[in-house]
């Protein structure tokens, strides 16, 4: 069901968001260490509770709070690996570390 601006709930999840966005923001960086990482967690995470808010309609604010850090963290891992670029540093040279190259 998508929120209406004057339903409770929409205001309690707005004043609980405009509370804890500092918190989500540090704790997120702190996951990743990467800003763009970061954000775009805190936003997946955020879009996922709207989703599902029903679920957690009932709970309080310090279970609501522990639950989207859990979505945080999950969200900032998923959008660190979908940007991640790891490069290899056995790329291209021909050898497997530790074998030793045969000079013929």
């Amino acid at each position: 069901m998508p929120f209406r601006h004057d339903s409770p709930d929409y205001a309690f999840l707005e004043t609980f968001v405009e509370q804890h966005i500092t918190d989500f923001s540090k704790f997120a960086f702190y996951v990743v260490h990467d800003y763009d990482c970061a954000q775009d967690g805190i936003q997946n995470a955020l879009e996922a509770i709207l989703k599902y808010y029903d679920n957690v309609r009932d709970f309080d604010e310090q279970r609501l709070f522990r639950y989207c850090l859990a979505i945080i963290k999950h969200e900032c891992l998923r959008a660190a690996a979908q940007n991640s670029k790891v490069i290899s540093v056995n790329a291209g040279s021909g050898h497997q570390r530790g074998e030793r190259r045969n000079s013929q």
